[in-house]
């Protein structure tokens, strides 16, 4: 889960430097990319139980269609509210949207994919005691 975590934060943060990388290469792949084609569908406040008992809150951005996709999983004690926040489009980084850990989830559900915000256990309304970043339970 960890691996997940941290690797789904690297490719948010690189993922913006590399396309600007082969833009400035004069290539059209950053340009063309994949295109948004489905709407979105959204579950609020979903309580999953975890194996110790605790509930935790997640909500659920899923494209608008039958079939499965694949999922990102976030999780932040940064309220998953504010996960969910609309980023500017076009600014790059924007150190006011530097608590925006999860991504842009409109970007990745038009584009097929599940993104899962929880609130970690004992913050937003997730159930438990927040011991910090390194507990096995968190």
């Amino acid at each position: 889960m960890k691996k997940l975590l941290i690797s789904l934060l690297l490719l948010a943060f690189f993922a913006p430097a590399y396309a600007q990388q082969i833009k400035a290469e004069g290539t059209t792949k950053a340009k063309e990319g994949s295109k948004p084609i489905y709407k979105i569908k959204t579950e609020k406040n979903i309580f999953v139980k975890m194996r110790d008992g605790v509930r935790v809150a997640i909500d659920v951005y899923r494209p608008h269609a039958e079939g499965k996709f694949p999922a990102l999983l976030a999780m932040s004690p940064y309220s998953k509210d504010v996960q969910a926040l609309k980023l500017p489009r076009g600014r790059g980084f924007a150190p006011e949207m530097a608590h925006i850990e999860a991504g842009d989830t409109e970007f990745w559900v038009s584009r097929g994919y599940v993104h899962i915000l929880a609130d970690h256990r004992g913050t937003g309304l997730s159930k438990g005691k927040f011991r910090g970043w390194f507990a096995k339970e968190q």
